[in-house]
C-alpha cells in the first residue's frame, strides 16, 4: 500500500520539473528502500521514481552536466533495480541503457573506482536476460565481465570483493537454470568466500540448488540459516512460525515448500507429515478465500495486498499442487488461479510466464477427469495465445524466437521456450490420445521452469 503522504504528493506532482537537491533527496529515498530490502514498499519505490520521472529522464539526451549526470546516474540505477525487482525486462533494459549512456560521460574509463562501479552496474543489467529467459546471453556477459573484475581485484588488498561476488552469484544463477550445476557450485563457492556464508540472497540460492541436486542436507542447513535455526525441525513447525511470526520473507515460505514437496518422500514419518500440511495448507487457504470476499486482514499479520507480489505466484503454484494430492481440488484450483493473475501485465514478463505455469500445472490435474478434459482445453489455450503474443510482438525474444530475430550484439540465439512453444502454435497432437498430446505439452511446458522459476 502506497504511503498516503506519497500519494497526494504524486497525485498532482508527477508533471513537476523538480530542482537538483530535491531530485537527489527523492533518489536517495528510493535508493534506500532497496538497499534496506524494504519490498513491501514497492509502491512507495515507483510513487518516489515517478516524481522525477519528468526532470531526470531527458538528460541523458541533454549536455554533460556533472552534477545532473551524477543524479540521472543513479535515479536509472534505482530504476533498473526496481524493474528488475518487478520482473519488467522492457524498462530495466531501457533505464539500463540510458545510465550506461551517462556513466560513461561523466566517468574515465582509466579510474578503477569508477570501472568497478560499472561493473556492478552491468552485473545489475544482466538480470534483464535472466529474467528474460536468455541464460545462455547472460552467462556469455557475465563470463566476460568476471575476467574484468578477476583483473582489478588483483589490484587492491584483501580476500573479500563484494562485487566480484555478486558477479560469481549471478553466474551460479545462470548456471543453475540451464542445469551446469558443477559450473554453479563452483561459483557458489566463490561467491561466499567474497559475499560471506551467510548472505541471504546466496543462501537462499544454494538452498534452491540443493532442491535441484536432490541434496537434502545442504538444503536443511541453509533452511537453519535462514530461519536463524540451531536444527531443522519439521516443515509443519516451520510452516506455522512463518505464517503465524510474520517475521519471515515469502521466498522462505516458498523455499520450504519446495523442500516439502522434494523432500517429504524420503522421511520415515512422510503420512504422518503430509497428512499436517495437506490439513494446515486447507485451513490457510480457507482464510485467504474468506479474506478475499471480505475484503479484510487475513489472519497472521498479512494483508491480502501482499498476496499480489512475487513470489506469491510461485507460493500459490505449490500449495495448488500440495492441496490437489490431498483430494482439496476446489482449493488447489483457487489457487492457481490466483498465481494465474500475475498475468495479467504482459511487461512484468517472468510473473506473466510463472502465472502461465500455474495455468498447466492446473491443466494437469483436470486432465485426470474426461469430464473436465474440455476445461483443461481451454486453459492450454490461454498460454498458446501467449506464444501467439510473443511471436507477434517479439517482444521478449530471449523467451521464445520463432521469427529467429537478432539480439543487440547481432547473435541469433534460441529462446528458452522455442521448442514448446512451437508446438503450442503447431496444433501438436497424438492422432488418437488427446489426453496424452495435452499432458504432454503441460509437462514439458512446466520443465522449461528450473531453479527459482518454479
Amino acid at each position: 500500500m502506497i504511503n498516503p503522504a506519497l500519494k497526494s504528493l504524486s497525485a498532482t506532482g508527477f508533471k513537476r520539473i523538480y530542482p537538483a537537491a530535491i531530485c537527489s533527496n527523492i533518489v536517495a529515498l528510493a535508493d534506500e528502500y532497496l538497499v534496506k530490502r524494504y519490498f513491501h514498499k514497492l509502491d512507495d519505490i515507483l510513487a518516489l521514481i515517478s516524481l522525477v520521472k519528468n526532470t531526470i529522464d531527458p538528460i541523458s539526451g541533454k549536455p554533460a552536466d556533472k552534477e545532473w549526470d551524477t543524479i540521472a546516474y543513479r535515479y536509472h540505477d534505482v530504476c533498473l533495480r526496481y524493474y528488475n525487482h518487478t520482473a519488467n525486462s522492457v524498462d530495466a533494459s531501457k533505464h539500463a541503457k540510458k545510465g550506461i549512456q551517462v556513466f560513461k560521460r561523466m566517468t574515465s574509463a582509466k579510474d578503477v573506482i569508477d570501472q568497478r562501479m560499472f561493473h556492478e552496474y552491468l552485473n545489475r543489467y544482466s538480470v534483464c536476460d535472466t529474467n528474460n529467459f536468455a541464460f545462455g546471453k547472460a552467462i556469455k556477459n557475465l563470463e566476460a565481465l568476471k575476467v574484468k573484475e578477476e583483473e582489478i581485484s588483483k589490484i587492491f588488498p584483501g580476500d573479500k570483493n563484494e562485487i566480484l561476488g555478486k558477479i560469481y552469484g549471478s553466474l551460479m544463477q545462470n548456471y543453475s537454470f540451464v542445469g551446469n550445476y558443477l559450473k554453479a557450485i563452483i561459483y557458489l563457492d566463490l561467491a561466499k568466500k567474497h559475499l560471506g556464508s551467510q548472505n541471504f540472497m546466496q543462501v537462499s540460492y544454494e538452498a534452491h540448488l540443493a532442491i535441484d541436486n536432490n541434496d537434502q542436507d545442504r538444503y536443511k542447513k541453509c533452511i537453519c540459516i535462514l530461519f536463524k535455526l540451531e536444527n531443522f525441525s519439521n516443515y509443519h513447525d516451520l510452516i506455522y512460525q512463518f505464517m503465524c511470526k510474520n517475521d519471515q520473507p515469502a521466498f522462505n515460505f516458498h523455499l520450504l515448500l519446495k523442500g516439502f514437496l522434494t523432500f517429504s518422500s524420503s522421511r520415515g514419518d512422510k503420512e504422518k507429515t503430509e497428512a499436517k500440511i495437506f490439513a494446515f495448507s486447507k485451513y490457510i487457504f480457507q482464510d485467504l478465500l474468506r479474506s478475499r470476499k471480505t475484503g479484510q486482514n487475513v489472519p497472521f499479520n498479512k494483508s491480502v495486498m501482499e498476496f499480489k507480489e512475487h513470489p506469491w505466484e510461485l507460493v500459490f503454484t505449490l500449495m495448488g499442487r500440495i492441496l490437489v494430492q490431498s483430494g482439496e481440488q476446489a482449493l488447489a484450483i483457487d489457487c492457481w488461479g490466483k498465481a494465474a493473475v500475475f498475468t495479467d501485465n504482459v511487461y512484468q514478463h517472468t510473473f506473466w510466464m510463472m502465472g502461465h505455469a500455474a495455468r498447466a500445472w492446473h491443466a494437469l490435474a483436470l486432465l485426470e477427469d474426461a469430464k473436465q478434459a474440455e476445461q483443461a482445453k481451454k486453459l492450454l489455450a490461454e498460454i498458446k495465445n501467449a506464444f501467439i503474443d510473443l511471436k507477434s510482438t517479439n517482444r521478449v525474444i530471449g523467451t521464445f524466437n520463432p521469427n529467429k530475430l537478432k539480439d543487440e550484439y547481432g547473435e541469433i540465439r534460441q529462446g528458452w521456450f522455442d521448442a514448446i512453444g512451437e508446438k503450442f502454435l503447431s496444433g501438436f497432437s497424438f492422432a488418437v490420445d488427446d489426453k496424452k498430446a495435452d499432458t504432454y505439452l503441460c509437462n514439458e511446458f512446466i520443465k522449461r521452469f528450473t531453479f527459482n522459476y518454479w
